[in-house]
């Protein structure tokens, strides 16, 4: 459904990136376990608002911004069969801190 959704989207809006990934990264205390969550606010062709949960998902190890950067775009590819870096022109995020480095890893984006 989800991957529907978004492809016809995709082709209404003539292939251009049109959604808006939203980023957030949560950790324990400790900073050794944390989960990363990401949607897709936009406004599709019938001018509705849609916002879609693609990810949340567990994160052990190391926050690092390449190795978050790779773990959202693999599970969304994998769970979805999805480029978001094809349909995405925008990463926005409420942890502004992480979100700043993991941005600068997606050419292209625009940041909010």
């Amino acid at each position: 459904m989800v991957t529907r959704l978004l492809e016809a989207e995709f082709k209404l809006a003539h292939n251009l990136p049109f959604l808006n990934l939203l980023h957030d990264l949560w950790t324990t205390d400790t900073g050794k376990k944390g989960v990363l969550g990401a949607s897709l606010p936009f406004i599709g062709s019938d001018w509705s608002f849609h916002r879609i949960t693609l990810l949340v998902t567990v994160v052990n190890g190391s926050h690092g911004s390449y190795l978050v950067k790779d773990m959202k775009l693999s599970r969304i590819a994998k769970l979805y069969g999805v480029s978001i870096s094809a349909k995405a022109q925008f990463l926005m995020s409420d942890t502004a801190p992480s979100v700043r480095k993991v941005s600068k890893l997606f050419v292209g984006f625009g940041t909010c």
